[in-house]
């Protein structure tokens, strides 16, 4: 998708939040992991979307991500939980992006060609 980060006078971003699009500050791991899933899966049951980690929630200011738990995921760990929780696989694309010298991370998901995706598992605890 290729997230094009513009600031305001503030330095503030100015792209905010919508269906297509959210921002986190870290990439975390676990449970986590499942929750981006699932909004990419929504972002795809619609019209695609991405996730940005590495910028603040309110105010949404690029602080960068401060750990390194994007770099350290497989993304064949993405694939399998894809394929275990949802009824079809996702065409999604990862990236890592530099910015005033801070490393932020896109996850960018495409449109459906076959909707819904469905959850066929859910989680056990």
């Amino acid at each position: 998708m290729g997230f094009k980060i513009e600031l305001d006078k503030r330095g503030y971003v100015k792209k905010r939040e919508s269906f297509d699009l959210e921002f986190k500050q870290n990439f975390q791991g676990g449970d986590n992991l499942l929750k981006y899933i699932k909004s990419l899966v929504g972002m795809s049951n619609n019209k695609g979307g991405s996730i940005i980690y590495g910028i603040k929630d309110k105010p949404h200011i690029l602080l960068g991500m401060t750990n390194n738990k994007y770099r350290d995921t497989d993304p064949a760990t993405i694939d399998r939980l894809i394929r275990e929780y949802f009824s079809q696989e996702l065409i999604w694309n990862s990236v890592i992006l530099e910015f005033n010298g801070k490393e932020f991370a896109e996850i960018s998901v495409k449109e459906a060609e076959n909707k819904p995706i469905i959850c066929k598992k859910t989680k056990i605890e």
